[in-house]
């Protein structure tokens, strides 16, 4: 090819909640943003985020709905479970990714990344070259590494359907979870109000099988059908590499999602950061190279035990009877555990106090996670 190549001091490769993030922290210098989609341009996902994250990134005009209890269905039981400390609240994905993009001043190229070899990204339309690469391409991304995935991957299927919760589910306030192990199996179907729509989706917990089966159904179950509005996705619930060939992983390409919940906004943003500020420091001449892919990689590592945990959760819950999940749920909700479980979850990838601090070395990640994750009495 007779491309120009161009010079970068840093490049990100995916325009995701991960890249955007990442991008957001590196304002001031020359960023370049590639993606094969216009920004916000493509939703995979639930978009739902903690509220306290959307607050503190200034995006709460991108808030579609507000949920603070959890209604789990398992079989024909139901467990409530109030958050009200901790809402959730669900996003205008398009809104929020472009309100990302604007804490940035990176160049955004709408681009396929084909190739990456050290310092250098080919793209369908150019060359470029930066010392620093942040590598935010998704589930993709880690596929193309990962030859051999096995069964790390949740399959999920969404569609949104243009009924009020309200009128739906009784309430619009809860997110809805229905398990039935009796009827489909390993894996689990949601409904929770999005403004003026509900959004109905449903998960396997396995790399198999076809979700519009048991989508279908639980639609059915309310009497509806699927809407021209749908999302799929690939979720990778086992931690990856952090670096690799001198180049930052971020978000699902390095296997950040939670594994039984699925989520993944929230560390793919909160790890878009970590990496964007260690790559701040080999800019501003603080540290060398190596030295920041060595500090990002140890951040990761002092929060591997949660993802290690999730994975294990979702290995043996979902293989249990449904009559011993009931069991569980109910011990949970009369006890009040099932809130305080939760109000400790809302409290892992803690955006808010990771964007107070800085990361600078091995003893102060440990420091931060450590004040993050701590259990509230």
């Amino acid at each position: 090819m007779n491309k120009k190549m161009m010079d970068f001091e840093v490049i990100i490769m995916g325009a995701n909640y991960a890249g955007l993030a990442a991008a957001g922290e590196l304002r001031g210098k020359r960023v370049l943003l590639l993606d094969r989609e216009p920004i916000g341009g493509h939703q995979a996902s639930t978009c739902a985020l903690w509220t306290r994250v959307i607050e503190i990134l200034g995006a709460e005009h991108a808030i579609l709905h507000t949920l603070n209890t959890w209604q789990v269905h398992i079989g024909d039981r139901e467990f409530i479970f109030p958050t009200p400390a901790h809402p959730i609240s669900v996003l205008d994905h398009s809104l929020f990714c472009m309100h990302l993009f604007s804490r940035s001043d990176a160049e955004f190229r709408q681009e396929t990344v084909q190739s990456i070899h050290e310092n250098e990204v080919t793209t369908n339309k150019g060359h470029y070259r930066a010392p620093l690469l942040i590598e935010a391409m998704g589930w993709r991304g880690l596929r193309q590494r990962d030859q051999t995935p096995g069964q790390s991957y949740t399959q999920a299927l969404e569609t949104e359907v243009e009924v009020r919760a309200q009128d739906l589910l009784g309430n619009d306030n809860a997110f809805h979870f229905y398990f039935s192990p009796w009827r489909w199996g390993r894996g689990g179907g949601w409904a929770f109000p999005s403004g003026k729509t509900t959004r109905i989706g449903f998960a396997r917990y396995k790399d198999a099988g076809k979700l519009t089966g048991p989508l279908s159904q639980l639609l059915d179950d309310y009497g509806l059908t699927f809407s021209t509005r749908q999302y799929g996705n690939y979720i990778p619930w086992k931690i990856n590499k952090a670096t690799t060939d001198g180049r930052f992983i971020v978000g699902d390409a390095a296997g950040q999602c939670l594994g039984l919940s699925g989520e993944g906004i929230r560390s793919a943003i909160y790890f878009g950061i970590a990496a964007a500020r260690c790559a701040r420091q080999a800019l501003d001449g603080r540290s060398t190279v190596k030295e920041t892919l060595d500090h990002y990689e140890n951040f990761v590592k002092a929060h591997r035990r949660y993802f290690h945990l999730f994975s294990f959760l979702q290995i043996v819950l979902p293989r249990l009877p449904g009559w011993v999940l009931q069991g569980i749920a109910t011990d949970l909700e009369q006890r009040g555990l099932g809130t305080r479980i939760l109000s400790w979850y809302a409290q892992l990838f803690d955006v808010p106090a990771l964007m107070d601090s800085a990361v600078i070395n091995h003893k102060h990640v440990i420091r931060i996670s450590r004040k993050m994750h701590a259990t509230p009495r």
